[in-house]
């Protein structure tokens, strides 16, 4: 999975790299709970409407790949990634309605 070169063998920077990337993931995500319990996103937007946001995903990581690594991407992969944009752009979009009350008066 990415930990061998051309002759099949794992190199030791791969594999250091690969623990790194584990190590630092992991302590991130320790890192971060106590952050998200006190500042969570549904508290100002709904479910919905977050869980839309997570399209924007596939165009990001387009757009860091071409700038940070030099992969151009394909036409494919443009309209893909706008596809995506344009997505996330409709589904957020419009007027936010308030919750109604469902208590008998």
């Amino acid at each position: 999975m990415g930990l061998s070169n051309a002759n099949g063998a794992a190199t030791v920077l791969g594999v250091i790299l690969c623990v790194l990337a584990a190590a630092s993931r992991a302590i991130s995500v320790i890192a971060q709970k106590p952050a998200l319990a006190h500042a969570s996103a549904l508290q100002v937007t709904t479910a919905g409407r977050m869980g839309v946001t997570t399209y924007a995903v596939p165009a990001l990581v387009i757009l860091m790949s071409w700038l940070a690594l030099g992969e151009v991407p394909g036409p494919l992969a443009l309209a893909g990634g706008l596809l995506c944009l344009a997505g996330v752009a409709v589904a957020r979009s419009g007027t936010r309605r308030e919750p109604q009350d469902t208590e008998p008066r």
